[in-house]
């Protein structure tokens, strides 16, 4: 109920109880005042009756009758006068006029007055009825003892017109207190109703407040306090809308894009922009502190799952060197799929839009924005039209990753809600990103032989321990295949050290395209290859080391307007059947190849026991 209906309502049960409570006490005090004035009044005219009847007596003039008209006529308001006898008088001088009635008896049992109100159609009638005994006087008359019981006169006075009088003057007061009361409510509410509008105007500001709009303001100009409670108010708004929208505004030029509309709650703006930050600056302190890329990546994933429940999204990494683009993880997919969008992506990352461009890429402005999106095509069975919004990163100048998020039409409106706040914890996940891949390259190219871009000695090193560990709970072997590009340092003497680089790099190449993404090749030394093949079995390791054999035969070499063939000697040994330490191994390996090379060259030898003994004479 608004306030300005309660103090309406106030102001007029206030009246209506004080002019009902001011006739309530009139009316009583015109009842208790007539009781009191008619008892006196009804006393005195039992006294007058009662003297009377004693004259009358002592003049030998037993007619009542008489004596009650006589009476009557002396005696104003008088409606009735009754005088009843005792069986003591009546024996002595007979019955009276009257028998006694219900109250007159009653009377005549106790000996006690008694008076009472009695409301008829004729009007209001005041009874008293006192009884008279016998006293020294009486006894000139009467034959009884003193103090005996001789009768009693029963008095009603008309009080009608009186009650009308009382009324008249009770509705007169009344109708004075309704004018009083109207009056005074009209003062009360002059009075009131100021401070019922400041009240009001200040809820609607503090309403307004709450939902984060400090636009409202309190009507000013009042010279009480009135007017001072509406001035700070008002610059209490002032105060919060400037403070909150300078928050705001310094939030988000902290950020690459605005989390905010500029539209609707601006408390529920400012307290959002606060608590993204708060969030990506903490999600950003711990990705720096995880061990390396793959940790923030995996990072990244539970931020878009949990935190902003997104069902469906890809995030590519992209390779500027080799031009493509490596996925990195795909969520929500159909069974059986691997990519939401088409395979191309991953080897050609201009195929990408998002990476071609550098731009935001968004299927809702315009459906086909991007060819190589499939998701629609993947999920026709399932009866849904999904769009995508992908977001290219830039890190050191160019796009470092992208993240693509997919959503049906009927998510459209929640992922534009959470699309800012997303893009908050990538800004601030970038440089991470950014730095946690440089120090990878780093490493990697420490790993690494730059001409051939296949791992070194150093690698072999420093994983060795977890290709061993790997074979031992798997309880697999490990494959070593030694290679040796025979007569290499013929080929510089011949053509040109340019020409022996384009000799090794084929060579690498062949070695990296013969075996699976979980074998190894390493550049051991010189034009001399390790082949590392995980869980592998003799006869599979031979049938590779064959083919790696063949393929680099059949290649044909281009120098100075000539072609030439090279060939390759490679020496086997298995981990752990001819060894259970791995470098023993591949020594082992390495010296069957000595053997392939003292024996002819160009084959495949798989190591036997007691080569190392002929390896030593030959040496020898």
């Amino acid at each position: 109920m608004r306030i300005r209906t309660k103090v309406s309502i106030l102001i007029l049960l206030s009246t209506l109880a004080m002019v009902v409570m001011l006739a309530g006490v009139s009316l009583l005090s015109f009842r208790s005042t007539s009781l009191e004035n008619e008892r006196e009044h009804g006393e005195m005219a039992s006294e007058l009756a009662r003297n009377e009847l004693l004259l009358s007596f002592l003049a030998g003039d037993y007619d009542h009758e008489a004596l009650e008209k006589h009476i009557r006529s002396h005696i104003a308001d008088l409606h009735e006068i009754r005088i009843v006898r005792t069986q003591a008088t009546e024996k002595q001088y007979g019955k009276g006029t009257h028998e006694p009635n219900d109250a007159e008896k009653i009377a005549l049992r106790t000996g006690t007055s008694n008076d009472r109100m009695i409301e008829t159609a004729e009007g209001v009638k005041y009874q008293y009825i006192t009884p008279y005994y016998a006293e020294k006087t009486c006894l000139q008359c009467h034959d009884v003892n003193e103090g005996t019981l001789l009768g009693l006169v029963n008095i009603e006075l008309d009080l009608t017109d009186q009650r009308a009088s009382a009324l008249s003057s009770t509705y007169a007061l009344i109708a004075a207190f309704i004018v009083f009361a109207i009056v005074l409510g009209y003062i009360l509410r002059q009075l009131l109703m100021p401070i019922v509008a400041t009240a009001t105007s200040m809820r609607d500001v503090v309403a307004h407040a709450k939902e984060g709009n400090f636009s409202g303001r309190m009507e000013e100009g009042r010279n009480d306090e009135l007017g001072q409670v509406a001035t700070q108010t008002n610059h209490l708004m002032d105060t919060l809308e400037q403070s909150f929208g300078t928050i705001i505004k310094e939030v988000e030029s902290m950020e690459v894009h605005s989390i905010t509309t500029g539209e609707g709650n601006l408390l529920t703006r400012t307290v959002d922009s606060v608590k993204t930050m708060v969030g990506a600056v903490r999600f950003k302190q711990t990705i720096e502190e995880d061990r390396n890329l793959g940790d923030v990546y995996e990072r990244i994933f539970q931020a878009l799952t949990d935190t902003f429940q997104i069902k469906r999204f890809s995030l590519y990494e992209v390779n500027h060197d080799k031009q493509l683009m490596k996925l990195i993880y795909a969520h929500g997919l159909p069974e059986e799929q691997t990519l939401w969008c088409n395979p191309e992506v991953n080897v050609d990352s201009s195929a990408c839009r998002a990476c071609r461009t550098a731009h935001d890429v968004n299927s809702e402005e315009e459906e086909n924005i991007c060819t190589s999106f499939a998701g629609n095509r993947i999920c026709s069975k399932d009866e849904i039209h999904l769009h995508h919004f992908c977001i290219p990163l830039m890190q050191g100048g160019r796009i470092g990753v992208v993240l693509q998020i997919i959503h049906a039409d009927s998510e459209a409106a929640e992922i534009k809600k959470k699309l800012p706040f997303i893009r908050t914890y990538f800004s601030e996940a970038s440089p991470v990103i950014e730095s946690k891949r440089l120090t990878e390259v780093l490493h990697a190219s420490t790993l690494k032989d730059p001409m051939t871009d296949l791992y070194n000695r150093r690698f072999l090193d420093q994983f060795k321990s977890r290709l061993i560990a790997s074979a031992q709970r798997s309880k697999k072997k490990i494959g070593l295949l030694m290679c040796d590009v025979d007569f290499f340092k013929d080929t510089n003497d011949t053509y040109g050290h340019k020409v022996g680089d384009t000799v090794l790099i084929a060579t690498a190449n062949i070695l990296a395209k013969a075996i699976r993404p979980s074998d190894y090749v390493i550049r051991y030394g010189g034009e001399e290859f390790l082949v590392v093949i995980s869980e592998a079995e003799e006869e599979k390791t031979l049938e590779i080391a064959e083919r790696i054999r063949k393929t680099l035969e059949e290649n044909q070499f281009n120098a100075e307007g000539s072609t030439f063939n090279k060939t390759l000697s490679i020496g086997v040994a298995i981990y752990a059947d001819d060894s259970d330490d791995l470098d023993k191994c591949i020594h082992l390996a390495d010296t069957a190849l000595y053997v392939a090379k003292d024996t002819g060259r160009n084959q495949v030898i798989r190591y036997q026991e007691g080569m190392e003994k002929e390896d030593s004479d030959n040496e020898g």
